[in-house]
């Protein structure tokens, strides 16, 4: 079956991925989401905003404009 993996592990996970792939709009948005999940909003809305502008005029960067909003 499937390995469960810790909230805190899979945050640092995400970011790693996001650091090392720093263009990476999906890598972005994923973190942003899970750290929205976890009551971390502020850092949630910040990272949108990094994703939608270093994902520009990708798919990534209007659902980052939607998550920003509260839409997505």
């Amino acid at each position: 079956g499937a390995m469960a993996i810790a909230p805190a592990q899979l945050a640092a996970q995400m970011a790693l991925a996001a650091k090392l792939a720093p263009q990476d709009g999906e890598a972005l948005l994923s973190l942003g989401l899970l750290l929205r999940a976890q009551g971390q909003a502020e850092k949630a809305r910040s990272l949108f905003g990094v994703c939608a502008e270093r994902a520009r005029e990708t798919i990534w960067a209007v659902y980052a404009a939607a998550a920003a909003r509260g839409e997505l």
